[in-house]
């Protein structure tokens, strides 16, 4: 069910000596710590809290460093810290954390904080980056690390985030994100270690802890924020409606090359099970 209009009230702030965290906490029920993407900030959930009114609590933050969040150290584990930190001080009981894109990880470190094991009740990835680097993330991982590296150099570093902004634009993200967003961005994902994410998956799986991933795995140019993403059809199977019908590749011999890609099989289409897309019928009255 969408609901009529989205939440937006005014973030309240948490203290910890230096450290500053805005947030929002509304509603009743079983209380849920929503942890958004990079860059991001509270407000990309802000059509989940009328979703769930009545139904749970939903605590919803900017990440130290983004919103009205202050500064924190760029270390996963640091900050994963001060997040358990702020959810012993202001949920106080036991509670469930959710992380969309990048925020998934960041859960994760969450809840397999030594503060937080007793205080998480389950965890929710919501287009989560995986455990391993699929190739998009390979190829923008070493990007963003320039970035981060050259960031200092007059000129040459404003200039690369600038243009990062532009392709976060790009790809859906909101007008909002300003350069010092990347800046801080870059410094967060260039530290991020997917074998410490993967062995923290494998710790809360051995525990027991529920788990729940929705949504496909996401790169850090690919995700916009929670509230900006629309709801997208599951895709069709080859002969669905909305798909070109698919036609049975024949080609005979094993050792045969196909002449368009094949989606079964990367080097021979020769065996009759796999498939190929039907070509693209030419329009009337065209040679």
């Amino acid at each position: 069910m969408r609901p009529d209009r989205p939440s937006d009230p005014a973030p309240r702030l948490w203290q910890h000596g230096e450290h500053r965290i805005a947030y929002v906490d509304e509603g009743e029920g079983p209380a849920l710590l929503a942890i958004h993407g990079l860059p991001g900030s509270h407000r990309d959930f802000r059509w989940l809290a009328p979703a769930l009114a009545g139904r749970a609590r939903l605590v919803r933050i900017d990440q130290p460093c983004f919103g009205g969040s202050g500064d924190a150290s760029p270390q996963w584990a640091d900050v994963a810290r001060l997040l358990a930190r702020f959810a012993a001080d202001v949920i106080g009981e036991r509670h469930a954390v959710l992380g969309h894109s990048f925020g998934g990880p960041m859960a994760t470190a969450v809840a397999t904080c030594t503060a937080a094991r007793e205080r998480v009740g389950a965890i929710v990835w919501l287009a989560s980056a995986g455990v391993r680097p699929h190739r998009a993330v390979r190829q923008v991982m070493p990007i963003i690390g320039a970035i981060d590296r050259l960031r200092p150099v007059p000129v040459l570093g404003r200039a690369l985030l600038h243009g990062w902004r532009g392709v976060l634009r790009a790809s859906g993200f909101p007008s909002s994100i300003t350069a010092d967003d990347v800046a801080r961005t870059s410094a967060l994902l260039s530290r991020f270690d997917f074998d410490r994410h993967r062995r923290a998956v494998s710790e809360l799986v051995e525990r027991g802890v529920p788990t729940s991933r929705h949504g496909r795995r996401t790169t850090p140019s690919s995700s916009p924020p929670a509230a900006r993403s629309s709801p997208t059809s599951p895709r069709p199977a080859p002969d669905s409606p909305g798909r070109p019908a698919a036609t049975t590749c024949r080609r005979p011999g094993p050792s045969s090359s196909p002449t368009r890609s094949c989606r079964s099989c990367t080097r021979t289409c020769a065996d009759a099970g796999h498939r190929l897309p039907r070509p693209r019928e030419r329009p009337r009255g065209t040679a």
